[in-house]
């Protein structure tokens, strides 16, 4: 199975002959999205949606209208997904739950709205194959970074969206819902024993990068090896605040262009 990031948040799966789209980045990334997918020699009929925020679900109206696919997503976003609204999330940190609240307040209409879609949809509250659809894939429940946050697993790779953050040294999210799932989350995710997660934000990483993270954050609770020692709060606090800088550069930086 062939992976590549397309734009943004997006991911694309295929073996030459269809392909799985991850995640719809914001509005304003649909003409880049569109150059990139004119150039594919194959069909795309799965969208799979981590989750319904805006920077995951902003181009999935368009992206539907123009491959003809049916839209994966988890069945407690289903409804958020057909209003074309989801809440920002919460911070899971003193900083970034500032961010958050900004968010609400300052330019609600840029991170929370979006297209609605409204037809071909697929909720998904349990472990699912998609054999059906012609792919040797699982969708998993996640929860964590929101109530309705679902994985992909297929092939060697791992689609986690925003429960893993891929910007900078420390994996754990900077915003979640429901924080107390991160560690069942990341577990869910070491056990499907894929090699490659590819986060949301940033860049693939591997297996043993995670596996680390999870050993020094939570302890040697999976059985693959002696847990390292734990790294103190200060040091998460000043890597979570540089990560947290290019989120909010990313999220309230002045767009370059617009796309209507």
């Amino acid at each position: 199975m062939n992976v590549v990031k397309l734009a943004g948040t997006v991911w694309l799966a295929h073996d030459g002959q269809r392909g799985i789209i991850v995640d719809a980045a914001r509005k304003r990334q649909l003409s880049a999205l569109k150059s990139r997918i004119e150039s594919l020699e194959f069909a795309i009929p799965l969208l799979f949606l981590t989750h319904t925020h805006y920077d995951h679900a902003g181009c999935a109206e368009a992206l539907q209208r123009y491959t003809g696919a049916k839209v994966i997503v988890g069945a407690a976003e289903a409804d958020c997904l057909r209003q074309g609204y989801t809440p920002v999330p919460k911070g899971t940190h003193a900083f970034s739950r500032v961010v958050s609240d900004a968010g609400h307040i300052i330019v609600p209409g840029q991170t929370e709205h979006y297209n609605p879609v409204t037809r071909d949809i697929i909720p998904v509250d349990t472990k699912k194959d998609l054999s059906e659809y012609g792919f040797d894939a699982q969708v998993l429940p996640l929860g964590a970074h929101t109530a309705g946050s679902i994985g992909l697993k297929i092939g060697e790779h791992f689609f986690a969206g925003d429960t893993v953050f891929g910007v900078g040294g420390v994996l754990y999210p900077p915003f979640a819902d429901c924080p107390d799932e991160i560690q069942t989350a990341w577990e869910t995710i070491l056990n499907t024993q894929a090699k490659y997660i590819c986060p949301g934000h940033g860049r693939m990483i591997t297996r043993e990068q995670l596996e680390k993270q999870y050993h020094t954050r939570y302890g040697n609770r999976i059985d693959t090896g002696r847990a390292p020692a734990r790294k103190s709060k200060i040091y998460y606090e000043s890597k979570m605040i540089l990560r947290i800088g290019t989120v909010v550069k990313a999220t309230f930086g002045r767009p370059r262009h617009h796309i209507n």
